[in-house]
């Protein structure tokens, strides 16, 4: 019997007489009943407990905008340097899956895979350039997208799904938003729990091996 990965919460077997089975995943039905949005959120609050209000901001930009929060843009060997540099640095939590869905047709990508040669540092470099080149969809509907998402994430504070403070919540993304939407960094717990390493990549530019 052969698996394989279809999605957030979607396998497909295929078993000796050949019939195909698609299986839903621990999540079950409550997640089903979900958008996108709302079902990453949900998995990355099980996933990483101790996110903050920067880590899941973090995440709707990311499913929202990709990588493409970058000022410069880097050349092919410019980010495989980058990436050797990060990867000698880095620690890997086998909590992180090798390749996580974030939603909006982009994935994380740990570093990790260049490590146990599941990926290829030019590979991995290659989906990143490409990703960081993909056409910026209109701004305006970007930003309403985001604003969307955002919205998701205040009714998950505000019913008690994500344990935030909902005040301090609503008064920092009031803020982060009247400055302009841009990329914001991990908080500090994140990354003292998990220590992220990782590239958001457009899925398409994913080779299969």
């Amino acid at each position: 019997m052969k698996l394989r990965f279809l999605g957030m919460f979607h396998f497909h077997f295929n078993d000796s007489s050949g019939c195909s089975i698609i299986l839903l995943s621990r999540f079950g039905e409550e997640l089903i009943r979900m958008n996108e949005t709302q079902t990453i959120l949900l998995i990355h609050r099980d996933r990483y407990p101790s996110s903050q209000l920067e880590d899941y901001l973090k995440l709707l930009y990311q499913n929202t905008y990709g990588p493409r929060h970058f000022s410069a843009n880097p050349s092919i060997p410019e980010i495989s340097a980058y990436l050797e540099e990060e990867l000698r640095n880095s620690i890997y939590d086998p909590r992180t899956p090798l390749i996580e869905d974030i939603g909006g047709g982009f994935v994380r990508v740990s570093l990790e895979n260049l490590r146990q040669g599941t990926m290829s540092l030019r590979e991995l470099a290659l989906a990143f350039w490409k990703t960081m080149n993909l056409e910026a969809d209109e701004p305006r509907v970007s930003e309403g997208s985001f604003r969307e998402k955002a919205e998701d994430l205040l009714v998950f504070i505000h019913d008690g799904k994500i344990p935030l403070k909902e005040e301090t919540c609503r008064q920092f993304l009031h803020e982060y938003v009247q400055e302009g939407i841009r990329p914001i960094h991990h908080s500090r717990i994140y990354n003292e729990s998990y220590h992220p390493h990782y590239r958001v990549v457009h899925q398409t530019f994913l080779t299969s091996r």
